[in-house]
């Protein structure tokens, strides 16, 4: 088991090295570095729409909140790149938190039809059972942790009895946060060299990897809260 255990670990490591080390060839093979190098390249593409830019940098994160399923990162990296650290944050979260909210809403409005016409009837009832009797927590994790479609998920919160108020504090803490992180890290680890590139490559692989274990261990990670929760009402008694 042991020798299993130390095989699987060998073939991940180095399965993780050699896609680190195809992506930064690719990377400068294919010149792809002029795009995030290139200050004025960028800065002219969005400011190319002349005022419209700021404007279309927000429906960009909201629309990665609502319809796109992909991550924002690229956004804010980009944003953080010709608007600064606090103003692509800021407007990135402004994106974010109007297409959680959106997103909420509809689930709200239109109700398990929709959610069933989108997911399917099986995959819906596989969440919903995830958040049975802990609609709270579970979506608090799951807007925290990685691995899961914040924007599903914030329509399957607006079918459950999770409050208005429950929810915006959430999300403004799970969605506003991690964005400025991001902004401002990225002005730490630049990705014009090739040591910036290597971290962030190895960011993403590990947030990857991360949210397959959470998908994998969620039940079990939700019963350590469910203990910690029910350890916390005990001593209150």
């Amino acid at each position: 088991m042991e020798n299993q255990t130390k095989k699987r670990a060998i073939i991940t490591i180095s399965i993780t090295i050699a896609i680190i080390g195809v992506l930064v060839a690719l990377y400068f093979l294919l010149d792809l570095n002029k795009y995030f190098t290139n200050a004025e390249f960028i800065k002219e593409e969005i400011e190319s729409y002349g005022n419209f830019g700021k404007f279309i940098y927000v429906v960009i994160n909201f629309l990665q909140t609502t319809l796109i399923p992909i991550t924002n990162i690229p956004t804010i990296f980009a944003g953080t790149y010709v608007y600064g650290p606090l103003d692509a944050a800021n407007l990135a979260i402004i994106g974010v938190l109007v297409g959680s909210v959106v997103s909420f809403y509809i689930g709200r409005i239109f109700g398990t039809k929709l959610l069933i016409w989108i997911l399917g009837e099986q995959k819906l009832n596989k969440y919903l059972e995830m958040m049975k009797g802990r609609e709270n927590v579970v979506f608090f994790l799951t807007m925290l942790l990685p691995g899961f479609p914040d924007d599903i998920i914030c329509m399957i919160a607006g079918i459950t009895k999770m409050s208005w108020k429950f929810f915006l504090i959430s999300i403004l803490i799970t969605r506003t946060i991690p964005t400025y992180l991001t902004a401002y890290t990225f002005t730490a680890i630049p990705m014009n060299t090739w040591w910036g590139i290597l971290i962030w490559v190895s960011i993403y692989l590990i947030v990857f990897l991360a949210g397959r274990y959470v998908l994998k261990y969620w039940d079990n990670i939700v019963n350590w809260f469910d203990k910690l929760r029910n350890k916390q009402k005990e001593d209150h008694n």
